[in-house]
């Protein structure tokens, strides 16, 4: 299976005792305050059951996972990163985690051969999205996010808007300070349309900043291969060689 590869991967270069899965415990009420967020997105199916199936093998392989119950993997994961006192990277595709990158907090990358495992730092981040780690929440609070069913305001980001829009972001913390510090970098009819959206910006900037004061639950079982294989012969449809974490 692709994620017992993947674990393997990472155990090799970090070791187990360094790796944290995080699961997925609710939609942490994002759908509450917009119906439509990650609206249209294909049903887990047959994923859901090899979640469950994986979730029980780590247990038995004693590796460590995580969950704050109520609340998406993405807001449990940026609640640990924030709250562990040490370098963290966080292996993921996601680009929604580069909001995090920082000096101590790295995403690795998923890929294949240069690009496997490459590191995302802020010097990446800003080189890929143009806006440094910071401003990204606040950037997709306008421009929205096709991911997530997060709606771009109806505004075209070009000539002097786009502009006084980077300029704007470059002196503001979030939407409400953007607000603020507008006036000198927007003619009058620009600074109408954007008005106009404000609202829809907030509701954006909630839906994509990640919590990060969460309790989240940290479990860590002892190792028990005798579980893992009864569980592999159980469920037959999956082929999985346990014999690299016999030798963990």
């Amino acid at each position: 299976m692709i994620m017992t590869n993947i674990l393997k991967k990472l155990i090799r270069t970090y070791g187990i005792e360094n790796l944290i899965v995080v699961w997925d415990g609710g939609r942490s009420g994002r759908d509450v305050i917009d119906s439509q967020y990650k609206a249209g997105r294909i049903p887990a199916g047959k994923l859901w059951q090899d979640i469950v199936f994986m979730a029980r093998l780590i247990e038995h392989l004693g590796i460590t996972s995580a969950m704050a119950p109520g609340y998406e993997a993405d807001d449990a994961i940026a609640s640990l990163a924030t709250q562990i006192d040490e370098p963290i990277r966080i292996y993921s595709n996601d680009r929604d985690f580069y909001q995090l990158v920082n000096d101590r907090i790295m995403v690795l990358k998923p890929g294949k051969g240069k690009e496997e495992n490459l590191s995302i730092d802020t010097k990446v981040v800003e080189e890929i999205t143009g806006y440094p780690p910071e401003k990204l929440v606040l950037v997709k609070s306008f421009k929205g996010d096709v991911s997530d069913n997060i709606q771009k305001l109806p505004i075209r980001f070009t000539g002097k808007f786009k502009t006084g829009f980077n300029q704007t972001v470059l002196v503001s913390k979030d939407v409400e300070h953007f607000y603020q510090q507008m006036d000198p970098f927007f003619e009058d009819n620009a600074k109408t349309a954007l008005l106009a959206f404000k609202d829809r910006a907030i509701i954006n900037q909630s839906l994509l900043k990640m919590m990060r004061d969460l309790e989240v639950a940290v479990e860590q079982t002892p190792a028990d291969l005798a579980k893992a294989n009864a569980l592999v012969a159980e469920c037959s449809t999956y082929k999985i060689d346990l014999d690299f974490f016999r030798q963990t």
